[in-house]
C-alpha cells in the first residue's frame, strides 16, 4: 500500500512536469505571435505611409504636368477657338449686312419706280401683253424685283421673263414668232444684247459697255463677259462659275436666264442708288426704247420702226 502511493506520487509529478513543459511551449508560442503581429502591424503602417508618399508626389506631378503642358495648350485652343468665333461671327454679320443693304436698296428703287407708274402700269402691261406680245394674260400676280436676292437666281424661265418684263425689255416686237417664253426659253447672245439694251436705258446700268451689236466673235465673248463682270461687281458675288462661250453658243441656257436674272437685280439695286431731285419723275419702266441695232448679219432680217425685225424666230435657230 505504501509501494503504491510512492507510485502515485511519482506519475503525478511526472504529468505536472509535463504539463509545465506545455504551458512553456504555449507561452512561447503565444509570445512569437505576438512579435509576428506587432511586427505584421508595423509593416502595415510603413506600408501605408509610403503609399500616402507615393500618392502624394503623383499628385504633384500631376499638378505640374498640368500647369506647364496640359494648361498652355488648353490656353492656346481656347484663344483658337474664340478667334475662330469672332471670325464666323464677323462674316455672318457681314453678310448679313450685305443682304440687308441688297434689300433696302431693292425697295428704294422699287418705290421709286412705283411712284410714277403703278397707277398705270398694270392695264398699260396687260394690254401690251394680250394684244401686241400675244401672252396669255393670267391671274398671277408679277412678283416685284424687291422680292429677289442674287442668291434666288435659279434661271427659271417664268421668273426671268417676269423680271424682264418690269423693264420693259418686251415691249418692242422682237419678230414673228418670237413670243417672250421662246426669248427666254432659248436665249441668244442677240437677245442678251437686247435686255442689257433696254436695262441700260432704263437705269444706266451697266455702265461702260457699248450698245453697238458685236460682229466678231471675239467681241461678242467681251461683251458678255464685261456683262457678267459688271453684274458679279455690283452684286459682290465671287467664285461663280461662268463660260461666255456657253452663252454665246447657247450650250448652258440655264446660265444665261440665271446671268439675266442677277443683271436685273444688279440694275435695280444700282438704279436705287442714283441720286434724283425732287423734280425728276421717276422712270416708267412699262414704256422704255430699245437701241436700234446695227445691220443685222441674217438675210432674213428687216427694220420695222428703226428696229430690226426678224422673220425667222429666234427660237428655231441659235445665231450670234
Amino acid at each position: 500500500q505504501a509501494k503504491d502511493s510512492h507510485t502515485f506520487r511519482k506519475e503525478m509529478r511526472k504529468v505536472q512536469h509535463e504539463h509545465a513543459a506545455y504551458v512553456a511551449k504555449l507561452d512561447a508560442a503565444l509570445d512569437a505571435a505576438r512579435t509576428g503581429i506587432a511586427g505584421l502591424a508595423r509593416d502595415l503602417h510603413y506600408d501605408k505611409q509610403a503609399r500616402k508618399r507615393i500618392y502624394a508626389d503623383m499628385s504633384t506631378l500631376a499638378q505640374d504636368v498640368g500647369k506647364q503642358v496640359v494648361a498652355p495648350a488648353l490656353e492656346s485652343a481656347k484663344k483658337q477657338l474664340k478667334v475662330i468665333a469672332q471670325s464666323c461671327v464677323k462674316e455672318e454679320m457681314g453678310r448679313l449686312q450685305m443682304i440687308i443693304d441688297s434689300r433696302w436698296q431693292l425697295i428704294m428703287a422699287e418705290l421709286r419706280g412705283r411712284r410714277g407708274s403703278a397707277p398705270s402700269m398694270a392695264p398699260m402691261a396687260s394690254e401690251k401683253e394680250e394684244s401686241t406680245l400675244g401672252v396669255e394674260h393670267t391671274s398671277t400676280i408679277r412678283r416685284s424685283l424687291t422680292d429677289w436676292l442674287p442668291e434666288n437666281a435659279d434661271g427659271d424661265i417664268d421668273a426671268t421673263k417676269q423680271m424682264l418684263m418690269q423693264f420693259g425689255v418686251f415691249d418692242q416686237p422682237a419678230g414673228a414668232g418670237s413670243s417672250p417664253d421662246d426669248l427666254v426659253n432659248r436665249p441668244t447672245t442677240r437677245f442678251l444684247h437686247r435686255v442689257v439694251v433696254a436695262i441700260k436705258h432704263a437705269t444706266g446700268y451697266p455702265r461702260g459697255i457699248l450698245e453697238d451689236w458685236p460682229r466678231p466673235e471675239e467681241a461678242k465673248i467681251d461683251f458678255v463677259q464685261k456683262v457678267w463682270d459688271s453684274v458679279t461687281a455690283t452684286l459682290g458675288l465671287q467664285d461663280l462659275e461662268f463660260q461666255a462661250q456657253d452663252v454665246l453658243k447657247c450650250t448652258n441656257r440655264k446660265q444665261t436666264r440665271r446671268l439675266l436674272q442677277l443683271l436685273a437685280i444688279a440694275a435695280s439695286k444700282e438704279r436705287g442708288r442714283q441720286k434724283h431731285s425732287s423734280s425728276h419723275a421717276p422712270l416708267d419702266l412699262t414704256e422704255l426704247p430699245l437701241s436700234p441695232l446695227p445691220d443685222d448679219p441674217s438675210p432674213n432680217a428687216r427694220a420695222i420702226g428703226g428696229l430690226m425685225r426678224f422673220d425667222d424666230a429666234a427660237t428655231s435657230i441659235c445665231w450670234h
